[in-house]
Order: C-alpha cells, then structure tokens, then sequence
C-alpha cells in the first residue's frame, strides 16, 4: 500500500472521531467504540501496530488530542477485549490536567507519559 495513501486515510479517519465526539459527545462516541471501523475495511490487512504508531505521530504533531487518539486505537482493535482506553485526570497546584491512554494487558500501546501513575483513572472503556 502507498505510504501517502496510508497516512491519508489514518488522518481522515483521526478527523472524523474528533468531529464525532464534538456532535455526539463522549458517551455516544464510547458507545461505538467496539464497532469495526471503516477505515479497516479500505486498508485492507494492516498490522494494528503500524496503524497506532501513525496515530502516535499525529498525536505527537499535536494535530489531535490523546482522547481523539485513543479512541481511533481502540477501534481499531475493536475485536480485542484485552485493549481498553482509560481516561484519567490530576490536580498540579491550581490546574486540572487530563489524559486518555490504552493499555493492551498492562502494557501500554499509546499515550504513554513519563507522570501517568500521577492519573487518576476516571472512565475505562
């Protein structure tokens, strides 16, 4: 497959779960969050790896949030119950922090910051 093509339809698909959550919100968007994405089925056979790591260098672009992010991931492993996305928040001095990561077991596949035992998981999904 291009490269081109491939980070194409990875950014559109970034783009369309942002514009998701702010139409329907959090809830609405968790609610599909097992369901096979259309993306999956236009790349065809693609590792869920490299997909997360072009998630992952968007993210680290700052084009999209670690929620946007998260929730792209765990669609796209859809069918594995062993991968979930927490959200977490933390007070530092007078200012509210928040951040969503996934786990796959104990290990974690994306939005791994050098603080995140710092987080208090609010929501799993």
């Amino acid at each position: 497959m291009n490269k081109i093509y491939f980070y194409l339809i990875i950014f559109i698909s970034l783009a369309a779960t942002k514009i998701f959550l702010k139409l329907f919100g959090l809830k609405k968007t968790i609610e599909s969050i097992n369901k096979r994405p259309i993306f999956l089925k236009i790349l065809g056979k693609i590792d869920n790896i490299k997909i997360a790591r072009a998630v992952e260098k968007f993210y680290r672009l700052k084009l999209f949030l670690c929620l946007e992010s998260s929730i792209l991931i765990k669609r796209t492993y859809y069918d594995d119950k062993e991968v979930k996305v927490h959200i977490g928040v933390r007070n530092l001095e007078e200012s509210f922090m928040s951040h969503a990561w996934v786990l796959k077991g104990n290990k974690i596949i994306f939005g791994k910051i050098k603080d995140i035992d710092n987080y208090k998981i609010i929501h799993s999904v």
